[in-house]
């Protein structure tokens, strides 16, 4: 499973995003490696966020908090992309383009963290501009759809993840970030 779930990553890694270059085979990636490399992207995403707070035990509420976010933000690019996959009846290839946004997932909260220390500060919206990139050439390189439903899956990408941050603003961690201003 292991040497499966390797090569399917390989094959995910290895889409070239040059006019002419054919796309490489993903018949063999199936819905088992794109829910692996869902959990891995959801693991690292909760690992990188609890990582700074679990040092503060006070902290436990906000920690639970964010990661309602971050779970449900990380949700939305494979809610769009599988709505777009349905519409467009290319529900064939949503394994492999599960997996490639997984796998752009992880490297994406990886940099964002290590660029984290380097310029001390926090992860920045700049993050957003990144997904939607990732995003769009999952649907136009992967999924295979058009220029303008690709950049329409990105932006809704963009749109659906603000939204779920200002989600932060009905919990209770948010409502405390807003009496302190």
């Amino acid at each position: 499973m292991a040497d499966g779930f390797v090569a399917a990553v390989r094959t995910v890694a290895g889409f070239r995003f040059r006019k002419g270059q054919p796309a490489p085979d993903t018949s063999g990636i199936t819905w088992g490696h794109a829910i692996i490399g869902i959990g891995i992207a959801l693991a690292i995403q909760l690992g990188l966020l609890a990582y700074p707070l679990v040092q503060v035990p006070a902290a436990l509420p906000v920690v639970i908090e964010l990661g309602i976010i971050a779970v449900a933000a990380l949700a939305v690019p494979f809610v769009v992309i599988g709505a777009t996959a349905g519409l467009t009846r290319r529900a064939e290839k949503l394994p492999a383009t599960f997996l490639y946004l997984a796998f752009c997932l992880v490297l994406m909260e990886l940099a964002l963290f290590a660029l984290s220390f380097v310029f001390d500060s926090g992860r920045s919206s700049a993050g957003l501009g990144v997904l939607a990139v990732f995003c769009y050439f999952a649907a136009r390189h992967v999924l295979g759809v058009s220029s303008g439903v690709s950049v329409l899956a990105a932006l809704l990408v963009v749109v659906g993840t603000l939204g779920v941050g200002f989600l932060l603003l009905a919990l209770p961690t948010g409502q405390a970030m807003l009496a302190a201003r």
